[in-house]
């Protein structure tokens, strides 16, 4: 007698919306990576101004995965999860308008705190929404959602800068907004989730 067939996991409730949300979110961090800096150079930033919006973007990362768990709890995830992906993505649109250091870092540390936001959240929903025994799969889905807009878009800025004009392609960095939807299904997926682990 045949093993029965185990169906896919990305059909399991919550993960398609955690895939789209991922790779949205994650093609604008990696499109801006190299970007933002290139950007503050030529508004005149010298080595250190361009490190600096480097430094400023993993600041504000590290920071604000901090106090994820304490949003989670008052605003809950659908709440949480829509102001990370807005945070990730409208001040790229800012950020376009000016190439001076200042507002650089300004809309740079927003991004910061947004894409944190999402890594803490993107990270406990794949643990959360994971069918039992296959939390495996899961996880590497998940990783690949993450990994390649990484290893596609981040090499390919340059060239991108080369081909469109700067402010368009910092523009471009507003991916994460077009995440919204699948955001909110993907919240409302993980507290129907923890509600249920709850009763």
């Amino acid at each position: 007698m045949s093993a029965p067939v185990k169906e896919s996991v990305v059909r399991a409730p919550g993960i398609p919306h955690l895939l789209a949300t991922m790779l949205f979110c994650f093609s604008g961090f990696a499109l801006l990576l190299p970007v933002s800096p290139a950007w503050a150079v030529h508004g005149g930033a010298d080595a250190f101004g361009a490190g600096l919006v480097t430094a400023v973007l993993m600041a504000a990362t590290v920071l604000t995965q901090l106090c994820v768990r304490v949003a989670l709890r008052r605003l809950g995830w659908t709440r949480t999860l829509v102001l990370g992906a807005l945070l990730l993505g409208l001040p790229s649109l800012l950020q376009a308008l000016s190439d001076h250091l200042v507002p650089v870092l300004v809309t740079t540390a927003l991004r910061g705190a947004g894409f944190g936001i999402v890594t803490v959240c993107g990270a406990t929903a794949a643990a959360v929404l994971a069918p039992r025994g296959r939390q495996g799969a899961v996880i590497g889905l998940y990783g690949l959602a993450v990994a390649l807009p990484q290893v596609v878009l981040t090499p390919a800025a340059p060239w991108l800068t080369d081909a469109l004009a700067l402010p368009a392609v910092i523009a471009c960095g507003a991916l994460p907004v077009l995440a919204l939807p699948w955001a909110r299904h993907l919240g409302r997926a993980v507290e129907t989730r923890t509600d249920a682990a709850a009763t």
